[in-house]
């Protein structure tokens, strides 16, 4: 990509490869027999969203090598679509969005106004990043594990696994509540401060739900205006 492509400041690019399969890899060195991508190349895009890669059971896997920030991707909102997804840091001004179809999602530090990911169509398909610096919501959701790092929030933080369990990292949300659903027993080892309410939720038939560590919740949230809610067949409350 040498030239400039322009979508407007309303529009839609996409880069998607035309073989069924094949991997996309971002970075300054893109692997061979890749569609190979340079920051520098993404660079001449300007656009509403920028859409890379595909979200199929024929997907191949999508790697982002090292960092890719704003100053890097010039359009506020990042689709990155595949397989199994690895990336460094990512960084947008606007919505970030990562879709994996029957794989793997593992990002170091992600920063943007909203972070959503979900891995679906695979039991042991999870989750795993770095620290999540959102001005508003986070929205993680996968068949497998959800295993997120520190998450600072300025809007509503969800997170659930369909078939397995939730890691619940430190979270603090200054405008909205928190929401956490756990197919295994759940652990609430490190703090949660949330604007709204807290729910939680260990959905497993005699699931554990343990809490060391300190929840504080605000009644003017959801859930029949509970400032904090726990669901799960057995409860050890250590510290709340």
């Amino acid at each position: 990509l040498g030239g400039a492509i322009s979508a407007g400041t309303s529009g839609t690019v996409s880069l998607d490869p035309y073989t069924y399969g094949r991997d996309v890899s971002i970075g300054t060195s893109p692997t061979a027999g890749t569609l190979g991508l340079t920051p520098a190349e993404l660079g001449t895009i300007t656009a509403n969203w920028l859409q890379i890669g595909n979200y199929s059971y024929q997907s191949g896997n999508l790697t982002v090598t090292g960092a890719l920030t704003a100053s890097d991707v010039h359009v506020p909102n990042l689709q990155l679509a595949g397989r199994n997804i690895t990336t460094g840091d990512l960084g947008v001004t606007g919505s970030l969005y990562l879709y994996s179809y029957g794989g793997d999602i593992t990002t170091s530090n992600l920063n943007a106004s909203y972070v959503n990911i979900d891995s679906y169509y695979n039991s042991v398909g999870g989750i795993t990043t770095g620290t999540i610096t959102a001005t508003n919501g986070v929205d993680l959701y996968a068949y497998g594990p959800v295993r997120p790092g520190t998450i600072t929030a300025g809007g509503t933080v969800y997170l659930q696994s369909n078939y397995a369990g939730v890691t619940v990292p430190s979270i603090t949300t200054t405008g909205g509540s928190v929401s956490v659903y756990s197919y295994d027993d759940l652990t609430i080892a490190n703090p949660i401060t949330s604007a709204n309410s807290i729910y939680l939720e260990a959905r497993k038939p005699g699931g554990l739900l343990t809490v060391s560590a300190p929840l504080s919740g605000n009644s003017s949230g959801y859930y029949y205006y509970d400032a904090v809610r726990l669901r799960a067949d057995e409860m050890v409350l250590a510290l709340v």
